[in-house]
């Protein structure tokens, strides 16, 4: 074991367990035969150095073992980096030269160099300096580390997962850049038929300049199976090539991207492909913000092998559809709401109770409802006032609407100072529940009340009726019975309920 008081000092402790990773990290073959993976080493400590490359000295990943190189200043790093750039993990201290030196040098090789692949870690001894997570950010580092993490296994573990994101990196590369080769090969195969078919384009093209909609055509690009894998642009217009921002050329001849279907739907391009197999025609409303324009209408219909996409701006119209239907909704609420309260109101409850009274007879299940209204009311208002009146009424209804809070209940003004809760598949013991709720809920208001005959605070009575609805009995039959109970409430001393 190797260990440093100071905090810039590394700590580097060997582990028992870590051996079999090690052993799985080295290959058998042997590495000799590979060119070595360059790790540079930026400190301005010459025994961080030597520790490093100690306690990786007989490591190895991927058959190949590592070539050590080192600096001992941000500015000697940078040289390092412009006569190796094919460095795959930089540990770099952050104070050397200066408080920044190691920031300073990320920036420069990742800005000025334009090297990505390289695995930058930073590694420091004063941790709270610069914020980890902005550090990760700005600079586009790949790990930060403090130097007293960096025990053996910490270190191994380290290495072997920036030179795996360096392999991957360079893999990926190499991969796109023989992509890229083989598109712009295919591009100039492509181009013949593409300029063969320019002049009759044109002629076509010419015609569909005067319209107002935009107009696509793509052809089928079928694999060896037959499957369809992608679609290629024959054909577009003006309207389309403007909303795309690109040239006829940029579009004619080339391949769709397929997150264009997916930007509209996302099984667009699935949906397509079936129009060109079945025949059967696509037609789609659709939200893309343009200049003043966002919503369009498109028809697609199967043209040969291939398809004909007709975009139509529908902003207008669906401006004028949704604007009415936002008012429409809105009517509905103000319609069903009672003004005053902002509960429902009596119309809402009645076409409730009606459709619950249907629902719970089909059903067999239980509805019950709580009729209740305030005590000696007339006389609160005489008192204190009718805006007050108000005020008190908006208070209860709004504490009650919070009360019943189950989904499915409804709490309205029935008239006046009455107000009714409409409980379906509820039974008598659960709306005995609620009542007790409602009531303890007025009696937490503490609505001052000097005239009442009951308490020096609002109370209210309630009635409560439970019934199995069905097709013979009328639903005003439930309501009957709740103002019997709400009567019954009241000749007994009010501030109660009755069943």
């Amino acid at each position: 074991m190797i260990a440093m008081i100071d905090d810039d000092d590394l700590l580097f402790i060997d582990e028992i367990e870590f051996a079999d990773e090690i052993a799985q990290a080295s290959p058998v073959d042997n590495p000799q035969t590979l060119e070595p993976w360059k790790i540079l080493i930026v400190d301005d400590e010459v025994e961080i150095h030597n520790i490093t490359r100690l306690s990786l000295g007989d490591f190895t990943y991927d058959n190949k073992k590592l070539e050590f190189l080192s600096a001992y200043s941000g500015k000697e790093a940078r040289q390092v980096m412009i006569d190796n750039p094919d460095v795959a993990v930089i540990l770099l201290d952050v104070i050397m030269e200066s408080d920044d030196a190691g920031l300073i040098t990320a920036k420069y090789i990742r800005e000025t160099l334009q090297n990505r692949a390289v695995r930058i870690i930073l590694r420091t001894g004063q941790p709270g300096q610069v914020p980890e997570r902005q550090v990760i950010i700005d600079y586009n580092i790949d790990d930060y580390k403090t130097k007293t993490e960096f025990t053996s296994q910490k270190l191994f573990t380290t290495i072997i997962t920036a030179l795996r994101s360096y392999k991957a990196y360079t893999e990926l590369a190499s991969i796109n850049n023989k992509l890229e080769q083989r598109v712009e090969e295919r591009t100039l195969k492509l181009q013949n038929e593409i300029d063969r078919r320019k002049e009759a384009e044109d002629i076509l093209y010419g015609v569909l300049n005067s319209s107002l909609d935009g107009i696509v055509a793509l052809k089928a690009v079928r694999e060896s199976t037959g499957y369809i894998q992608d679609f290629r642009c024959l054909m577009i217009n003006p309207i389309i090539i403007k909303a795309f921002g690109k040239s006829r050329e940029d579009l004619i001849g080339k391949l769709v991207p397929k997150e264009l279907f997916t930007l509209l739907e996302p099984d667009l391009f699935d949906r397509f492909v079936t129009i060109v197999e079945t025949g059967k025609p696509l037609e789609r409303d659709f939200y893309y913000q343009w200049g003043k324009s966002c919503w369009y209408q498109f028809t697609v219909v199967k043209l040969e092998d291939g398809l004909a996409i007709t975009v139509r701006d529908i902003t207008t119209r669906k401006q004028t559809e949704l604007a009415l239907k936002d008012a429409n909704q809105k009517l509905e609420v103000l319609v069903n709401l009672d003004g005053l309260t902002k509960v429902a109101n009596r119309r809402c409850f009645d076409a409730r109770l009606n459709e619950e009274w249907k629902r719970l007879a089909r059903d067999e299940q239980l509805l019950s409802i709580i009729l209740f209204d305030l005590d000696f009311f007339k006389f609160y208002n005489d008192l204190y006032g009718h805006l007050a009146g108000d005020d008190c009424l908006t208070q209860i209804a709004q504490t009650i609407h919070q009360t019943v809070d189950r989904a499915g209940d409804l709490v309205a003004r029935y008239g006046g100072e009455e107000f009714v809760v409409l409980l379906p598949n509820t039974d008598f013991d659960g709306a005995i529940s609620v009542a007790e709720r409602i009531q303890q809920a007025v009696q937490d208001l503490a609505i001052p009340h000097q005239q009442s005959k009951v308490k020096s605070t609002v109370t209210i009575s309630l009635g409560i009726a439970s019934i199995l609805p069905t097709i013979e009995v009328r639903p005003n039959t439930l309501i009957d019975q709740a103002a019997q109970a709400l009567y019954r409430a009241k000749q007994q001393g009010r501030d109660r309920f009755h069943l």
